[in-house]
């Protein structure tokens, strides 16, 4: 029991070890993209900003550029718009490992799932709209849901509700 126990926390010590690392990633270019826009800044020239957005990102991104002040600083305001062209990335990562998203209050890295959903809903299609190509056949809706019925009693939590 001690040694499971052991070989449980040291799996999640993994996880949160694996984590930091994307933290840590994030924060250095985050960092980079900082200090790169603090330069351009000292000069109050939005339009080199604007085009350091557009050089940046895949498809094309025209922010619209502003500068706020508050508490006596000057503030530069890039507001993106959403548009029909997603997803939005990075153009140097590329879309797989350049496109972000924020749920929650919280950006992280888009799953692969997450941006195939982003490019239907960029053309107005979703899932659950797609067109089968092909008749499913009575024999395939069984072992379909065969397949799910067995994937849920796989993730109940106790074998008493397995039996229910």
């Amino acid at each position: 029991m001690a040694q499971q126990q052991l070989e449980e926390q040291y799996q999640l010590f993994l996880k949160e070890q694996e984590g930091n690392e994307q933290v840590r990633a994030l924060r250095h270019d985050i960092q980079n993209h900082l200090r790169t826009i603090e330069k351009m800044a000292a000069s109050n020239d939005t339009g080199i900003i604007r085009q350091y957005i557009f050089d940046a990102c895949e498809p094309a991104v025209v922010p619209i550029m502003s500068i706020e002040e508050i508490d006596s600083r000057k503030i530069i305001v890039a507001t993106i718009r959403p548009g029909m062209a997603k997803p939005y990335y990075l153009r140097k990562n590329g879309m797989m490992d350049g496109t972000w998203i924020r749920i929650a209050g919280v950006t992280r890295k888009a799953e692969p799932y997450m941006i195939k959903e982003l490019q239907l809903e960029g053309t107005g299609a979703s899932f659950d709209t797609l067109q089968v190509m092909g008749e499913v056949t009575p024999a395939e809706i069984d072992v379909l849901c065969n397949q799910m019925y067995q994937h849920a009693l796989a993730r109940c939590l106790s074998e008493e509700r397995r039996t229910e």
